[in-house]
């Protein structure tokens, strides 16, 4: 089997509660993913991306390449900001033409990638491994702020503080996690959601133990 660990770099990834980054929980369930590949004898290759493919490396066998993936995944320094999530997916149909089990692992705060997904599902096995931290879905209450509408671009100064404004960002920060997650039901795409302020441990297995059944 190949096994493919697509990784979000991108600085949404740069939260984190509980003295974790989304970021270090990304590299460490990536880091489990292939240290699990190399223990069934399969091979493994990376795609770290933003919003463009930042570094690759062509799946092999091998414990000293595996290593290598892992340090890269624990290591790497992205040169950009933005995340577009279809690129990773783009670049991977291009270059793998044998099916693979490919995870993606991001926190999906993206539009745009459905296509991409799409195309990727019917050539390879693919596994969405969505991240989030739970305090993104409450705004510290700091009073008068300056604040842009995600939604419409408009600035404005807003009270933080104040109750209307709380429930509106508790309402938009539900969506933007749950639109990932209708994306991939609705697409029969397999998907772990992972709470990174926890153990991801858990959910891993859960998610593992339910494909071999299903299996």
């Amino acid at each position: 089997m190949t096994v493919m660990i697509l990784v979000d770099m991108s600085a949404s990834l740069d939260f984190g509660t509980r003295g974790r980054l989304k970021r270090e929980s990304a590299a460490e369930v990536a880091a489990v993913l292939a240290y699990a590949a190399i223990k069934s004898n399969d091979k493994v290759g990376l795609i770290l991306f933003t919003d463009r493919v930042e570094k690759f490396i062509p799946a092999k066998k091998g414990r000293g390449h595996v290593y290598r993936v892992i340090q890269e995944i624990l290591t790497f320094t992205p040169q950009h900001p933005k995340t577009q999530v279809r690129v990773p997916l783009e670049y991977l149909i291009r270059v793998m033409n044998r099916r693979s089990i490919c995870f993606l692992i991001s926190d999906f705060v993206d539009e745009g990638y459905d296509r991409a997904l799409a195309v990727a599902k019917r050539r390879h096995d693919m596994v969405c491994i969505q991240l989030f931290d739970p305090a993104e879905g409450a705004f510290p209450k700091a009073g008068w702020i300056q604040w842009r509408d995600p939604e419409t671009g408009d600035l404005e100064w807003v009270n933080s503080s104040r109750a209307g404004f709380q429930k509106k960002y508790r309402e938009l920060s539900e969506k933007i996690l749950a639109r990932p997650q209708k994306t991939f039901q609705s697409m029969g795409v397999d998907s772990v959601l992972i709470d990174q302020s926890k153990d991801y441990i858990q959910p891993l297995l859960q998610f593992f133990r339910f494909r071999e059944k299903r299996q």
